[in-house]
């Protein structure tokens, strides 16, 4: 079932997001590119370039309930960020067509992980057929996994080191503006490129839940019916695998793209997030830069 779709917001939200863009005259949106709830996307040229900011790493985990390694994985995934505060990302990734021994919900299960937008995601790379495995800024690092993305926890450390070692063509800043009442957002997205790129690239958006109270196999086949799981990918804003920057990205190029979003009955907003990234797709998925906000 999708969760997203084009919505009405309120008009000063809406004031509040194009007050910065009134001069500026916008490509007609390719609403077949993403989800049908696009509400601005505007590109043009600055003439001083911004300098660039530091290079932030985004981690994806594709794990599950039923995989007692995974437990491990998410230690692995919580110390990397946490030893590199504000400047690496996670986000926990549960396919809804997770390998046999993984795909069913534990006896004390309380909710369903599983994500369509993620089963997407997994499908498009390639079914690594075991959990956990994860992705660095989706690099291909080593040919441990037949020169996929993927590759064990334990490389996610030095991989992560090597990637935050890297300059970003882009800069990124982001708002967020959230209606508790109607339980519907709008996130902006403005992007400044400082070095010229030989084609143009996606933007990708995820909408997170932490603190999730559910079942988790443990690594002595025990189910924990109080873990608590975090960095949750709920749902894809954009298209799941990225909606494209349609324009040539010259130094200077700035890009504001903003998308409405509803956030589901069942979920809870004071955890969630939202995670955008730009990332390369034309012989390379690699991801250039990556934020979140929280909703507010």
């Amino acid at each position: 079932m999708r969760f997203l779709q084009k919505i009405g917001f309120p008009t000063l939200a809406i004031i509040a997001l194009l007050a910065n863009g009134c001069k500026e005259v916008g490509p007609s949106i390719d609403l077949t590119n993403g989800k049908h709830n696009v509400l601005i996307d505007t590109t043009y040229v600055e003439s001083t370039l911004q300098a660039a900011e530091n290079k932030n790493v985004l981690i994806e985990l594709f794990t599950g309930v039923s995989c007692i390694n995974c437990p491990a994985a998410h230690v692995t995934l919580d110390n990397v960020i946490a030893a590199n505060p504000g400047r690496v990302f996670g986000i926990a990734m549960h396919s809804t067509a997770e390998p046999a021994s993984q795909d069913e919900l534990p006896p004390g299960a309380r909710q369903n992980l599983g994500s369509a937008d993620a089963q997407t995601i997994v499908a498009h790379y390639g079914e690594p057929g075991a959990r956990p495995v994860g992705a660095v800024d989706r690099v291909v690092h080593s040919a441990t996994f037949l020169n996929s993305i993927f590759d064990i926890a334990g490389n996610f450390n030095g991989y992560t080191s090597t990637q935050l070692a890297k300059t970003t063509p882009v800069n990124m800043t982001l708002t967020s503006t959230y209606d508790a009442s109607a339980r519907s957002g709008v996130i902006l997205t403005e992007l400044h490129y400082t070095t010229a790129q030989p084609d143009s690239d996606k933007l990708t958006i995820y909408l997170i839940e932490d603190s999730i109270v559910t079942s988790q196999l443990q690594a002595d086949n025990s189910d924990d019916t109080n873990y608590v799981h975090n960095d949750i990918m709920r749902v894809a804003v954009t298209n799941a695998l990225g909606d494209r920057i349609n324009t040539t990205l010259t130094a200077g190029t700035v890009v504001k793209k903003a998308y409405t979003y509803t956030v589901d009955a069942a979920w809870r907003p004071e955890h969630m997030r939202l995670i955008a990234f730009v990332h390369r797709f034309a012989g390379s998925d690699e991801i250039l830069q990556v934020k979140d906000v929280k909703l507010q």
